[in-house]
């Protein structure tokens, strides 16, 4: 039988890892130097990078030029469970939130958008793209498309400082009840590079959702393109039993 044996770089990460549960660092402390834990373990230096890097793209670890590698902060949870807006997640774990109005435009009503919502070709929507920074960190691309009949003069409200789904039940009496997310994951386009400042081609969660009002009409339509090593998804699991 061949004996298993571990990849150097796994196991620089195992290292690197359980350096970081001995000390219990806390967010933004920094870590001896790769030199440091080089000698310290015997392992070779482009090995142990290998290992940081790995950790940095999971979202662990954070690099600055010329300064050193930190803990990163923790990543937002999000609960695929929960009908929160984006901003209420953020501020109950006490995160500090910037939206972006990247563009506010009306569109007319194509094949896709009619069939999700059931609508002639040619009706007037809102499409909407703002960007989610969460505690100066460029996390999602949110697109949204909306009905202009269901919130006419849209324009008028501030959505970058007001929640979306706040403004729906106060100015419009409209209250989100239920919803649908599909998730893959795809790769960033030169434009979403840019814009949450990664690097060409990262990977990306691909999140489609749709949300529905009391009497189950389609209220919203979203593409969020969002960034995996600084969001979590996270959900519950229930034991049913089986009939």
């Amino acid at each position: 039988m061949q004996k298993f044996r571990i990849k150097p770089r796994d196991r620089a990460q195992e290292l690197v890892l359980a350096y970081l549960n001995e000390h219990s660092l806390e967010e933004g402390q920094r870590l001896p130097t790769e030199r440091e834990f080089s000698a310290r373990w015997g392992i070779n230096r482009c090995t142990l990078h290998s290992a940081i890097v790995r950790l940095e793209k999971e979202g662990l670890l954070t690099s600055r030029q010329g300064s050193g590698t930190y803990l990163a902060p923790p990543k937002l949870k999000k609960n695929l469970h929960d009908l929160y807006s984006f901003s209420e997640t953020v501020a109950a774990q006490k995160r500090k939130l910037e939206t972006r109005l990247l563009s506010f435009q009306r569109v007319e009503c194509d094949k896709h958008l009619s069939s999700r919502f059931q609508m002639t070709l040619g009706h007037p929507f809102y499409k909407i793209a703002r960007l989610r920074i969460v505690d100066q960190v460029p996390m999602m691309l949110e697109t949204s498309y909306i009905p202009v009949d269901r919130c006419p003069a849209l324009e008028q409200y501030d959505l970058e400082h007001n929640s979306l789904f706040r403004i729906f039940e106060e100015k419009y009496g409209i209250l989100p009840t239920t919803g649908e997310e599909k998730i893959s994951v795809t790769c960033t386009t030169d434009e979403e590079s840019a814009v949450l400042d990664v690097p060409a081609g990262s990977a990306l969660f691909w999140i489609i959702s749709e949300t529905y009002d009391e009497q189950g009409k389609l209220i919203e339509y979203c593409r969020t393109a969002a960034r995996p090593d600084r969001l979590q998804l996270t959900t519950v699991l229930e034991w049913r039993e089986s009939t």
